[in-house]
């Protein structure tokens, strides 16, 4: 309709899309965001048929960044588990970490996670968890309560 193509033809204007070569551009990034977005939401379950635009740059950049969908997919179950509900702008904070630590695939991030595990040593812990399993399993607890001093402050 005559609608419809001059709310296109504004939404180009103000993009500063004024050739046919910078249109055809724009329609193959947008077509190019949305082909991700498909494949995202065949994994993820995400129910709205299109991305936002402001998806589609988080799409398009991670796509520049190399990342594939199996690993925007695994930021977004990141995400999920940790806040509870999709965030993209969380999800791009991991997938940039990612970008910049050099991971490509599930396998280098899982790498990178099993070696900071293996990285910390209990030696650089504020307890010593040996002498605290030890005395609870063969001295007595002794709790003391801390006294204030004057100034309030614990001894």
């Amino acid at each position: 309709s005559n609608a419809f193509m001059l709310s296109i033809a504004k939404s180009w204007y103000n993009k500063d899309i004024f050739t046919p070569e910078q249109a055809y551009e724009y329609i193959n990034t947008h077509t190019k965001a949305q082909k991700i977005y498909y494949e995202f939401r065949l994994h993820t379950g995400l129910s709205a048929p299109l991305a936002t635009p402001k998806q589609e740059e988080f799409f398009l950049k991670w796509n520049s960044y190399n990342m594939s969908v199996e690993m925007m997919v695994n930021a977004y179950h990141i995400t999920v588990e940790k806040k509870g509900t999709i965030s993209f702008p969380y999800m791009d904070k991991i997938i940039s970490s990612w970008h910049e630590n050099g991971y490509k695939t599930p396998e280098d991030v899982e790498k990178a996670k099993q070696a900071k595990n293996k990285s910390f040593d209990s030696s650089n812990a504020s307890y010593d968890i040996e002498k605290a399993i030890s005395q609870a399993e063969n001295d007595d607890l002794v709790y003391e309560k801390k006294r204030k001093t004057k100034r309030g402050e614990s001894k």
